[in-house]
């Protein structure tokens, strides 16, 4: 089992992952995992690299639920600067 976070940002909830405790996942993982009806559902999955000594190096990589990689997602960010902070 991956250990994750299902956070929330102004209506849109995620699955989030630490990348120090998980690998990427694929298309496949992401729409299984956003599945409101066989999984946890969600709105999309936020996988984050951080380090824990210089924060300001953090990155975030983000998938839509149709497993697609998403350039930018506005509530997926605010999700992971609270995840940081």
């Amino acid at each position: 089992m991956i250990p994750f976070w299902k956070v929330h940002g102004i209506g849109n909830d995620f699955g989030l992952f630490d990348a120090a405790s998980a690998p990427a996942p694929t298309p496949e993982q992401v729409r299984s995992l956003c599945d409101r009806h066989r999984g946890v559902g969600a709105d999309g999955v936020l996988w984050l690299r951080s380090d824990p000594i210089r924060v300001e190096s953090a990155t975030a990589r983000m998938w839509n639920p149709d497993g697609s990689e998403s350039l930018m997602c506005g509530n997926g960010l605010r999700c992971f600067a609270a995840y940081l902070l």
